[in-house]
């Protein structure tokens, strides 16, 4: 099993291979901090060189000393000399603004950058290592105290910003320690004004003093520093494997990072979160289900990102956790970062004692599509058995209409004539008569061997499938004045007769869309067999399929209407396939696929069962 965890901006980073050295992610930040100092140096003897010019600038020469210095204190380059030489150049107050100012802009730039070359890789670092990020956690959670300490020490404010980005920490609590800055500006700027009157001075005694103080307080600073990283590591139940008990320790460490390895591995989404809607905690899957970045997540309270019609029930559900009764199996759509929205299944387990909700979500988008589109397929059915007996009921009247105004009307005529034939004296030429009975009762043949036709033509059953479409091309010219060319494969295999049966009504059914709906003035049928599949197509150069189906009034002949749908479900129950697009030089084209393997067990051809 693999699972990948995302850097803010969405791109996939790997789980970290427990084989990796813990300092591997380090190296590329490291040396870019590296570099950053040596050309800190650099640029810093060029500048030594040059600032007198600066100075004499005046305004302009502020503005450049000003960019300078953030560039300068951006990379590494120490503030102290810095200040000192803006208490020489420009006085006590003007220097002091040029400084502070300074310090803040290049030191919020360090967060920026240190922010993007290590955050993701303090996150590998961190996974699986509860210690580390227990230590990773505190950072982030005291930022706005070691800001505030760091800056009071003589560290330099390039490192300590970068390394400060590191945690999880926000820009608001970083800014807010900057200010810390303020007395060591102070100090160094009043040097450099010293020895700015006292002309030749360089203050070494008072540097060496301050240099002195400065290590004290860093040798306090780091006591201080380490008393918040073993409080960190005691809150964390993460304590040192080489203390009393240290193989139990050691066990339990090992069940923790199992733990922490199969929430980060896990293909559902897991978070821990507070009755207030926050989530606190969050495993990579949300990340990559959502596209919205850890700390976007953890920013705005769950409701904001249900959708308006949810929010109700989001609201609900956490005043549930907040009375201790747990939620099971809750759907919310979840909006995701592309702007979607995301079926979510939340189950949540409150635990009042902690003020924590432990939450188990499955997304469940494809799921609810598929229900969509079931309903949506079940209704069609629907509509397909009512309209199919509406049809059916059509036909019987069609039939009887036929027997009635054709077959009913010839027999009555044959009837009243042969009843003359009780007469003969009345009858000046009887075979006169027996011929108009005789041409009445070829009629009447003919017409009932048309009904026989059109429910089912004999030359299907004998003759083949080319043979019996042939014919109905034919008698669908005549009845229609619509030219249909038939273009048939010279010789036929054997096909089961529920094949031909079924590719008959369906080149029947198209036929007669093709009349009603399409103001074509030529159809063309088409068939063609294979060994593998048989494929019927009928074209015309009318209208085609119209844009918009809503607005056609009749669903047969649409893509989507009831009579292709029917056509296409006959066909997917075998196998088969239907497919719909405009014809070459106009008009609408359907062609419909019919297997053939599998189809050998069908029923017996008739005109086996009849030889």
């Amino acid at each position: 099993m693999t699972s990948e965890m995302q850097t803010p901006a969405g791109a996939p980073i790997p789980d970290p291979d427990p084989r990796t050295p813990w300092w591997r992610p380090l190296v590329g930040p490291v040396l870019v901090l590296v570099a950053l100092v040596v050309l800190g140096r650099i640029a810093g003897g060029y500048w030594s060189g040059v600032q007198e010019q600066v100075a004499a600038l005046g305004t302009a020469g502020m503005a450049l000393y000003w960019v300078a210095f953030v560039l300068l204190a951006a990379a590494c380059f120490p503030v102290a000399a810095l200040g000192f030489s803006a208490g020489m150049l420009f006085g006590p107050w003007v220097g002091i603004a040029l400084v502070f100012t300074g310090v803040i802009a290049s030191g919020i730039l360090m967060f920026f950058l240190g922010k993007g070359l290590l955050r993701d890789r303090i996150a590998v670092l961190v996974a699986g290592r509860p210690r580390l990020a227990a230590i990773e956690q505190m950072a982030g959670r005291q930022t706005w105290r070691l800001n505030l300490l760091t800056r009071l020490s003589p560290f330099n404010y390039g490192i300590a910003s970068y390394a400060l980005a590191a945690g999880r920490s926000g820009l608001g609590a970083f800014v807010l320690g900057l200010p810390a800055t303020l007395p060591s500006v102070v100090v160094w700027v009043w040097l450099g004004t010293l020895a700015r009157e006292d002309a030749g001075s360089d203050a070494r005694g008072a540097k060496l003093i301050l240099t002195a103080v400065g290590l004290v307080f860093l040798l306090v600073l780091m006591g201080v520093i380490g008393r918040m990283v073993r409080k960190a590591l005691q809150d964390s139940a993460v304590p040192d494997e080489t203390a009393p008990g240290g193989a139990d320790v050691a066990q339990r460490i090992e069940v923790e990072e199992e733990r922490d390895r199969l929430f980060n591995l896990s293909r559902d989404m897991l978070a821990i979160g507070g009755f207030d809607g926050f989530l606190q905690q969050l495993n990579p899957a949300w990340v990559r289900v959502l596209g919205w970045s850890r700390d976007e997540l953890m920013s705005r309270p769950v409701p904001e990102f249900v959708h308006e019609d949810d929010q109700q029930q989001a609201l609900d559900m956490f005043a549930s956790l907040a009375e201790g009764k747990p939620v099971d199996g809750l759907t919310l759509r979840f909006q995701a970062r592309n702007l979607e929205y995301r079926w979510l299944s939340w189950s949540s387990f409150p635990y009042p004692g902690r003020r924590r909700v432990f939450t188990v979500v499955r997304d469940i988008t494809l799921q609810k599509e598929a229900e969509a589109k079931l309903l949506e397929y079940q209704q069609q059915l629907r509509s397909l058995s009512s309209q199919l007996s509406r049809v059916e009921e059509q036909q019987r009247r069609d039939l009887a209409t036929a027997i009635h105004d054709g077959l009913a009307q010839q027999l009555f005529g044959i009837r009243a004539q042969v009843t003359l034939l009780k007469y003969p004296d009345r009858i000046p030429d009887q075979a006169k008569l027996v011929q108009e009975i005789l041409d009445l009762v070829d009629q009447t043949m003919a017409e009932a061997r048309g009904l026989s036709f059109e429910l089912f033509p004999p030359a299907l059953a004998h003759a083949g499938l080319g043979a019996a479409l042939e014919w109905l091309g034919r008698h669908f010219s005549r009845r229609t004045d619509l030219p249909c060319r038939v273009i048939v494969p010279e010789e036929e295999p054997e096909l089961p007769q529920d094949l031909r049966s079924m590719a008959y009504q369906c080149a029947r059914e198209l036929l007669t869309n093709a009349h009603k709906h399409a103001g074509a003035t030529e159809v063309t049928l088409t068939l063609d067999i294979g060994l593998q599949e048989m494929i019927l197509v009928v074209a015309d150069d009318g209208t085609g399929f119209p844009e918009d189906p809503a607005a056609a009034g009749d669903d047969d002949h649409l893509p989507g209407g009831f009579g292709l749908f029917s056509i296409g479900e006959r066909l997917r129950s075998i196998g088969g396939a239907m497919l719909t697009d405009p014809a070459a030089d106009g008009g609408a084209r359907v062609t419909l696929v019919f297997p053939l393997s599998g189809l050998l067990a069908a029923d017996p051809d008739p005109r086996e069962a009849d030889g």
